[in-house]
Order: C-alpha cells, then sequence, then structure tokens
C-alpha cells in the first residue's frame, strides 16, 4: 500500500532548470547542473505536492511496473522471446527466465528516459 508523502521539487532560480545539487544539510551549498548558479538551499526554488508514493524507490517501480504492464498488454513478451532466441541468447525459454529479461527491459528502459530527460534538460538550457 502506498503511503503518500509530501515532496518537494527544487528549481534553480537563475534558469528554473529542475537539474539541481543541494546538500542535505539546511543552509547548505546548492548548484545548478544546467548553468552556472551557485549559492545555497534556501536560494532554490521550491514547490510542494503529493507524490503519492512512499520513496522515490516505490516511484521508479511503479513506473518499471508500467512497462512491464504495456509490454505484457501489447503482447510484446513473446516477440521478444522470439527476438532473444533468434539472437542466441538462449536455445528455449521459459515463463520465469523471460520474465527476468521482461525485467530487465524494463529496468533499462527507466534509465534510459531518465539519462534522455537529463540530456534534454542540459541541452534546452544549452539553447537559451
Amino acid at each position: 500500500m502506498n503511503k503518500s508523502t509530501e515532496e518537494t521539487s527544487y528549481f534553480c532560480p537563475a534558469c528554473h532548470s529542475p537539474l539541481v545539487n543541494l546538500s542535505a544539510l539546511s543552509g547548505g551549498e546548492a548548484s545548478c547542473g544546467a548553468c552556472s548558479w551557485k549559492g545555497h538551499n534556501g536560494d532554490l526554488l521550491g514547490h510542494s505536492f503529493e507524490s503519492g508514493f512512499g520513496s522515490e524507490q516505490e516511484i521508479v517501480d511503479a513506473f518499471m511496473r508500467d512497462i512491464k504492464m504495456l509490454i505484457a498488454r501489447e503482447g510484446l513478451g513473446l516477440k521478444i522471446g522470439q527476438l532473444i532466441i533468434k539472437w542466441g541468447f538462449v536455445t528455449n525459454i521459459d515463463v520465469p527466465t523471460l520474465s527476468r529479461y521482461i525485467g530487465a527491459i524494463a529496468r533499462g528502459v527507466t534509465l534510459s528516459i531518465h539519462k534522455e530527460r537529463y540530456d534534454i534538460e542540459k541541452e534546452r538550457q544549452n539553447v537559451s
């Protein structure tokens, strides 16, 4: 069961990017990964919201679960199994093994989307 907690997203006061690094210490130093801004935690723009999740890991797990369900609903699991056999990763595949591969695909997609979002934000700041 998800325990909703209040979260705060922080943004750079100079370029409004979410790519900020902040200290865990109150009043600690902060910086922006998209521009050259440096300051303190208190200088950051903050937005509080209810995430619907108890932790960041729960958010990641829910996203990966949605990717796995998308693969299953669209019938891609069988096609992925056939592809894995075609390219010689296995000679035959059972449901538990296929599930492991689908889980790995979901993790890979999650990491790729996160990295791409970071790269897009960096590019957006460099264009401005």
